[in-house]
């Protein structure tokens, strides 16, 4: 008999990865209508390889890909920035409740924002952000998307220590005919 507004179920959902509030926010709008919703959204922003087959992602027939994973990072991070920015906070307290992050790069100052999560069928995942020195100038935001993971935060690490060592952003000099 509790109610929690969906904004509110929003912070167990992307802070704690709650399967309950998935279920919860599908069924307020109808669990099979949600489900239909999302894959509807998931066509209309480009994700060919990606289906739910329930709200929380943890049957085997919810399936998607790195690349469309990355496809949805960069519609998010572009049109809903407040969703990568509400996973950057240490614990939220709303409607008598308390939920704490579980990321563990919350302390990284690089960090933009994302979500992990875990099935047995695709092991550790995670859509992640960082602010990484590439570029001379500048900082270049990088998605990093890990699927079958047995360890997030040492592949995360790993991934960031070979950008670091082996990529350099640099513009191309623009030339024009006169100065041939």
């Amino acid at each position: 008999g509790e109610k929690i507004t969906i904004k509110n179920l929003l912070y167990p959902l992307l802070l704690e990865s709650s399967n309950d509030a998935a279920e919860a926010i599908a069924e307020h709008y109808g669990r099979k209508p949600f489900v239909n919703a999302l894959n509807d959204k998931v066509r209309a922003i480009g994700l060919k390889s990606t289906f739910f087959a329930d709200p929380s992602g943890l049957l085997p027939s919810n399936v998607s890909t790195a690349f469309d994973l990355f496809t949805f990072a960069e519609y998010l991070f572009k049109n809903k920035p407040f969703l990568f920015e509400t996973t950057l906070r240490k614990e939220e307290e709303a409607a008598g409740h308390l939920w704490r992050n579980a990321s563990k790069f919350l302390r990284d100052p690089s960090y933009r924002g994302g979500k992990n999560g875990y099935t047995d069928e695709a092991g550790y995942t995670l859509i992640s952000i960082f602010d990484l020195p590439l570029a001379e100038f500048d900082n270049r935001s990088i998605a990093i998307i890990l699927l079958g993971s047995k360890n997030n935060e040492d592949d995360v690490r790993k991934v960031i220590t070979f950008l670091k060592a082996n990529v350099y952003y640099q513009e191309k000099p623009q030339f024009s005919s006169s100065s041939i």
